[in-house]
């Protein structure tokens, strides 16, 4: 079952946590999932990288969705 849960990234418009709306165990995410701010609300979703670690995860992170700079928070 999806849910929103913390993960680690920023928000590039208010530099708020990011969370992520994903079946993903904690602390994770599948490429694809939504990403949103917990302070403004700014989206974006997940994108992974496809590169593997020792322990097989990628590396993951937040493609924020473009944003005016003059844009209210």
């Amino acid at each position: 079952m999806k849910k929103w849960q913390t993960f680690g990234d920023e928000c590039p418009k208010c530099g708020s946590p990011a969370e992520v709306y994903t079946s993903a165990q904690d602390g994770y995410a599948y490429d694809g999932d939504n990403a949103q701010c917990v302070e403004c609300g700014h989206g974006g979703s997940v994108s992974c990288d496809g590169d593997q670690d020792d322990d097989g995860n990628t590396t993951a992170w937040v493609s924020w969705d473009d944003f005016d700079e003059d844009d209210e928070l």
